[in-house]
């Protein structure tokens, strides 16, 4: 399957994205996504994981299906989720995301970080957690899940950041 996006319209903190979709049957499907990332951060992406994988860094490379599966389970938008794991693990370079493939800064107690078997197990644990601590609890917008997510200033805007940068990526 072959996936072009385009964005059809965009403000800095919405877009409306088409995106087509060359089947393996020779059918071709057109689908419109239209997110505001600032506000509503249950609003699903619905990119296929090709799309995902082509927006991912060297070092994230094949975790795209990953993010499209915590999407579809957990309602939580994918871009958000990519954005805190580009932020948190250096874009997958970080001493945490190489030895324990911890990409989202995940604590284990109070003196450690957790450790993951890989790195789609980590993705994965990030939506659960993300639903759980925070969806679970009305928490549902970049400012209100960064308050608590991580109380020290400059992590909501920079999370607003990188999701408005992979927007920007869909549409190159």
């Amino acid at each position: 399957m072959v996936a072009v996006a385009v964005i059809i319209a965009q403000t800095t903190t919405a877009f409306a994205l088409e995106y087509t979709s060359d089947l393996d049957n020779g059918y071709v499907m057109t689908n419109y996504v239209k997110l505001n990332v600032s506000e509503d951060i249950t609003q699903k992406s619905n990119l296929v994981p090709d799309m995902i994988e082509a927006l991912l860094p060297e070092d994230l490379k094949g975790l795209g299906r990953a993010f499209r599966d915590g999407e579809e389970k957990y309602n939580i938008n994918a871009l958000f989720v990519l954005a805190i794991v580009r932020l948190e693990s250096g874009n997958g370079t970080s001493y945490l995301a190489r030895t324990n493939n911890n990409l989202g800064g995940i604590k284990s107690g109070e003196d450690g970080y957790r450790a993951f078997a890989s790195k789609e197990e980590c993705v994965a644990y990030m939506f659960d957690l993300l639903d759980r601590l925070y969806i679970g609890k009305g928490r549902n917008t970049i400012d209100k899940i960064g308050h608590v997510y991580c109380a020290t200033g400059g992590w909501i805007p920079q999370v607003k950041s990188i999701m408005h940068e992979l927007v920007e990526e869909c549409n190159g």
